[in-house]
């Protein structure tokens, strides 16, 4: 495993939309050229693993401070939730939520662009990662408890601005040939997912299975590359458990992607 190629990859993930706003939530945009320094501890789920790859490139850039992160909110023993990190931009505040997530474009969900975009394992989606955004995680910055905690850390709510890094990699249907969606950043689209039978259009390629940790890294050439039968063995496995996995596809010329392959 390839940490570089990880660190790298999530830092070069787009911004899941452009401009200031999506549904009144401002994103916030770090620099992919700040790239961490300390090691990070391969044992994190993908989410951690994001969430301090964030914290580090915020901290080797000048323009910004950290004051706090991962910061959780208990109160008589129940943990309310947790603030991903507040940190200070120059004069502003900012209360930042880290999002990084994987979706694919269902266009039967409806006919509003914004909720078609699903998980691969149809367990989550866009819509409801925005609606938690703005209806549970924002929120959190003014209960009571909360106040309570930023106020023994010194830390004043008074003009904080609140915003997201929300970086994600969209797949489309190995079928689609429309390729422009207006509510998100067309960059984020990374690639396309197959069902098992479509799986047959690519069977010349060799193909890799990544760990969940390699699911956001860029594809390299220098892995143990699967010939199509091997490939299949290890599909249908996943496919029977109801498991949607990442895998990477070179062609007979070289050229590597991104694909899903979806039990749905």
């Amino acid at each position: 495993m390839n940490l570089s190629f990880i660190i790298k990859g999530i830092l070069r993930t787009e911004n899941l939309w452009k401009g200031s706003e999506l549904m009144n939530i401002t994103q916030f945009i770090i620099d992919e050229n700040s790239v961490p320094q300390n090691p990070i501890s391969i044992k994190l789920r993908l989410g951690m693993f994001v969430e301090q790859c964030v914290f580090q490139s915020l901290e080797k850039n000048t323009n910004y401070t950290v004051l706090a992160k991962n910061i959780q909110i208990i109160e008589n023993n129940l943990t309310l939730g947790e603030l991903d990190c507040i940190m200070q931009n120059n004069n502003s505040t900012v209360h930042l939520e880290i999002a990084y997530k994987f979706y694919l474009f269902d266009k039967s969900c409806s006919k509003n662009e914004l909720h078609c975009w699903v998980g691969p394992n149809r367990k989550d989606s866009l819509i409801e990662k925005i609606q938690k955004i703005k209806e549970k995680q924002f929120p959190l910055l003014y209960h009571a408890k909360t106040l309570e905690t930023l106020n023994s850390l010194n830390i004043s709510v008074k003009n904080i601005e609140q915003q997201v890094c929300f970086k994600a990699q969209l797949f489309i249907p190995c079928t689609a040939t429309e390729v422009n969606y207006e509510t998100i950043n067309n960059d984020c689209i990374v690639g396309l997912y197959y069902t098992l039978s479509e799986l047959t259009n690519i069977k010349l390629n060799k193909f890799y299975l990544p760990s969940k940790l390699e699911w956001a890294a860029i594809p390299n050439i220098n892995v143990d590359w699967m010939n199509f039968e091997q490939f299949l063995i290890e599909i249908e496995s996943l496919l029977s458990n109801m498991k949607s996995p990442l895998f990477w596809s070179k062609d007979q010329k070289g050229n590597i992607s991104k694909c899903f392959a979806v039990w749905w």
